[in-house]
C-alpha cells in the first residue's frame, strides 16, 4: 500500500520536485539548529592561543574540534608533538566540555569534512591548509581566526622555562 502512493507522488510530482523538496526541508531544518564549526590541529601544549581560537570558533557555533593524529603531526611539522594524542585530546576536553573532540583521519585530512559536515572551517590566522588539498577541496565555507599575542603563543616559538619530560618519558632541557 505504501509503496502504491510513493509510485503516485513520483509519478504526479516528478523526482527533480520530490528533491526539491526535501533539499527544502533540509534547509528548513538546518535553519533551527545551531551552525557546526570545525576547527582542527595539533593543540600540543595547550595554551592561550589554542583557548582564544577555539572559543573564537564558539561565537560562530557548535564546534568539532579534529585533533591531528602524532603520524600526521611527525609527516606535515617533521617532529612528533610533545604530548600524546590522547593527552592532547583530554586537554581540549577537559577545559572546553561543550565542544566535540574527535581524531583527525591518519591519511584524509577531509575526510572528518566529509563525515562531520560542517557549516564552516575556522582555520588559524597562521594556518595553512594540508599539502594537496586546496580550498576547492573543502565542502564548506573557510574562516580565518584572528590571531592572540602570537609572539607569546605561537606553538613553534613556546619555549618551556623549566625541565620537562619528552615523548620518550626521559628528561630533557630545553634550549
Amino acid at each position: 500500500m505504501v509503496w502504491r502512493f510513493i509510485g503516485l507522488v513520483v509519478y504526479w510530482f516528478g523526482w527533480q520536485r520530490i528533491f526539491a523538496f526535501c533539499d527544502s526541508i533540509r534547509l528548513i531544518m538546518s535553519e533551527h539548529r545551531h551552525p557546526l564549526v570545525m576547527v582542527c590541529g595539533t593543540f600540543d601544549l595547550l595554551h592561550p592561543g589554542h583557548v582564544f581560537f577555539i572559543e573564537e570558533a564558539k561565537r560562530h557555533g557548535h564546534v568539532i574540534v579534529v585533533v591531528a593524529r602524532d603520524e600526521t603531526v611527525k609527516r606535515i611539522k617533521g617532529k612528533l608533538p610533545a604530548e600524546t594524542l590522547g593527552q592532547r585530546m583530554a586537554a581540549v576536553e577537559r577545559r572546553f566540555p561543550d565542544v566535540t573532540v574527535v581524531e583527525g583521519s591518519a591519511s584524509d585530512f577531509l575526510e572528518s569534512l566529509r563525515k562531520h559536515r560542517p557549516d564552516t572551517l575556522l582555520l588559524g590566522y597562521d594556518q595553512k591548509l594540508p599539502p594537496g588539498v586546496t580550498e576547492a577541496d573543502v565542502l564548506c565555507p573557510i574562516l580565518r581566526a584572528g590571531s592572540h599575542r602570537p609572539e607569546l603563543f605561537k606553538s613553534s616559538l613556546m619555549k618551556r622555562e623549566t625541565e620537562a619530560p619528552n615523548r620518550t618519558g626521559k628528561r630533557s632541557m630545553p634550549g
